[in-house]
């Protein structure tokens, strides 16, 4: 019998380790590109796990600070799929800049361009 490496079982469910308190978000929307500057703030509820891992994909990130200082590439592991930051303070703020390309968002998630309208997926 084969187990699929992407089966999720109630019983391995462990709530996220952080609050989403509030989020802040700016596009500068260009001809080729956008930017997109997300500002989270989050409150840790668990003191065993220290890991904040978001989750995206298409996007190229441009800069990384926690409570306005700016990451080095040391500080955070990121791959196609996940952004990962660790050994983070009780309660920060994270922000985040990234490129998106809306024009060629064939998937229909998030921001993408349809003719000239630009429209959002909002999950």
């Amino acid at each position: 019998m084969t187990t699929d490496l992407n089966t999720v079982r109630l019983e391995d469910y462990r709530p996220y380790p952080f609050e989403l308190k509030s989020t802040h978000l700016t596009f500068d929307i260009g001809a080729d590109h956008t930017d997109v500057e997300s500002t989270l703030t989050f409150r840790r509820t668990d003191d065993e796990r220290n890991e904040l891992r978001l989750d995206g994909i298409d996007l190229e990130l441009l800069r990384v600070a926690v409570d306005n200082r700016l990451l080095t590439s040391n500080e955070y592991s990121v791959d196609a799929t996940t952004l990962s930051i660790v050994d983070l303070p009780a309660q920060f703020n994270v922000t985040i800049r990234t490129r998106i390309h809306p024009e060629t968002n064939t998937a229909l998630e998030g921001l993408y361009r349809s003719g000239d309208l630009y429209c959002t997926q909002c999950e």
